[in-house]
């Protein structure tokens, strides 16, 4: 881990409130101006795996600004403005209990003058209670990173607002994605049906099994592998979309077209870290909706 790393995470530590569903904040005007003409400099991890997924996705599907992968960014100015850079980094989030954790991000800033949390212009989170506590646990998921950053930047760069969060632009987005899963098998890890730390392996609770989930979702469900469910990202596999759900410091689920690569679901929940009964019935109709957003 580089030197730059470890200055950023010891900055984000001390933030708070940072959009969770990965905007960022850095406002429309920046990215419409400075970031558009910047060059992204991608740091990679220490994980192949990570790295390839990642150096693929970008190089398939990135086309907002010039970029280049690199191992280090300690020599780079963070206030050089013809420069973006995609970084990983940590935020602190107290559950207001007298306990917090460190949650593991990627986030896309760009050069400037500002403070950092106000030129991040989106990032990604990670399923922390579950198999992704590290980021180079996500690498089976890395190649959708670039298109899931572009989608929320491209989105960002065309509201009429300048506001910070964008958010409801970002959901209708999300939303009227849904025409692309239409008759789409949902691809469903089969980790995902047992009760939190999967990763770790220290809880192996089964939360639901595969006949209840069919039933509720009411679509074509298919139960894949890690592995299985990388091969189908990776090759923009048309027939299918598939099922993300993030333990943050709350629970988001997600449905992400493996074609497209694009969001298009995406829940909240502040309590919970595991999926319910009625987490999939809402899930379902929001699939069986025929009207836009």
């Amino acid at each position: 881990m580089n030197k730059f790393y470890l200055f950023l995470v010891s900055l984000f530590l001390i933030i708070n409130g940072v959009n969770a569903q990965g905007i960022g904040k850095c406002p429309a005007h920046i990215l419409n101006t400075r970031f558009v003409k910047s060059k992204t400099y991608i740091l990679l991890t220490n994980n192949e795996q990570f790295n390839t997924n990642l150096i693929n996705g970008f190089e398939e599907n990135w086309t907002l600004t010039e970029f280049e992968f690199v191992e280090s960014l300690e020599n780079m100015s963070l206030t050089d403005t013809s420069i973006s850079y995609l970084i990983p980094y940590e935020i602190n989030v107290s559950d207001g209990y007298g306990t917090s954790n460190n949650y593991p991000r990627i986030g896309l800033f760009v050069g400037g003058k500002e403070t950092l949390e106000n030129r991040n212009g989106a990032s990604i989170i990670f399923d922390f209670f579950g198999r992704e506590r590290f980021i180079e646990e996500a690498g089976y998921r890395a190649y959708g990173i670039a298109k899931i950053l572009q989608d929320i930047i491209d989105v960002k760069m065309t509201c009429e607002s300048q506001a910070a969060y964008p958010a409801e632009s970002i959901f209708k987005f999300y939303h009227n994605n849904r025409g692309t899963i239409n008759g789409k098998t949902l691809l469903v890890d089969e980790a995902f049906l047992v009760e939190g730390e999967y990763s770790g392996g220290s809880v192996n609770k089964k939360t639901m099994d595969e006949a209840t989930f069919k039933g509720l979702y009411k679509g074509k469900v298919k139960f894949v592998s890690k592995d299985e469910l990388e091969e189908a990202i990776n090759s923009k596999d048309a027939n299918y979309c598939y099922f993300l759900p993030l333990y943050y410091h709350a629970k988001y689920l997600f449905i992400i077209d493996c074609e497209t690569g694009s969001i298009c679901y995406q829940d909240h929940d502040q309590g919970g870290k595991f999926i319910s009964s009625k987490d999939i019935k809402e899930m379902a109709k929001f699939v069986e909706r025929s009207t836009k957003y």
